[in-house]
C-alpha cells in the first residue's frame, strides 16, 4: 500500500515529539504536574488539550485533564461554582395562621426617640410603634414626652 505523496510531505514537517511523543501514564502525579503547568493560563479542557499534544500523549487525555482541572483548579472551579439556591421558605408561625384566644394577645410595642421636629427645634418628638403579629401592617403613634401618660392618652 502506498501512502500519497501529500501525506509524506505533511508529516515531515512535523518535528520529532509530535510524530512520536512522550506516552505519560494516566493516573501519575507526572501526569497531573504536565496538565497543570499547560492549564497555568485557565484556558479550559480542550485548549489544555491541544497544547499538550504537541508534546505529550495521555491515554484517555480528555477525562484525565477534565479530572485534573475540576479536583486541583481552584480558580477554575470558583468560575464554575453553581449560584447560591435559597432554601425552601418555612411555613408561617403557628400564631400568624390561628385565631387568638382573646383580643390583643399577639401585638408588639416599642418605643423610640427623641426626634427633633424641624418647624420647631425645641418641640422633641417620640415614637411608639404598634404592630400585631397577624397582620402585616404596623402603625406609629407619636407623643410628646416618655411617661405613661402621654402614650395611654392616644
Amino acid at each position: 500500500m502506498e501512502v500519497p505523496r501529500e501525506n509524506i510531505q505533511l508529516v515531515s514537517l512535523l518535528r520529532c515529539q509530535q510524530r512520536s511523543p512522550v506516552i505519560l501514564p494516566r493516573p501519575s502525579s507526572i501526569t497531573t504536574l504536565y496538565i497543570l503547568h499547560f492549564h497555568a493560563e485557565h484556558t479550559g479542557t480542550s485548549q489544555t488539550l491541544i497544547i499538550l499534544r504537541q508534546l505529550v500523549w495521555i491515554p484517555q487525555g480528555r477525562a484525565e485533564v477534565r479530572r485534573v482541572i475540576k479536583k486541583f483548579c481552584s480558580f477554575c472551579r470558583r468560575e464554575k461554582a453553581a449560584p447560591f439556591h435559597l432554601p425552601p421558605f418555612p411555613d408561617h408561625p403557628q400564631e400568624r395562621v390561628k385565631q387568638p384566644a382573646y383580643p390583643f394577645c399577639n401585638n408588639a410595642i416599642d418605643y423610640l426617640g427623641p426626634f427633633n421636629v424641624e418647624k420647631h427645634p425645641s418641640t422633641i418628638k417620640y415614637g411608639s410603634p404598634y404592630s400585631h403579629v397577624s397582620t402585616p401592617e404596623p402603625f406609629t403613634l407619636t407623643s410628646q414626652a416618655l411617661s405613661a401618660q402621654y402614650v395611654s392618652y392616644k
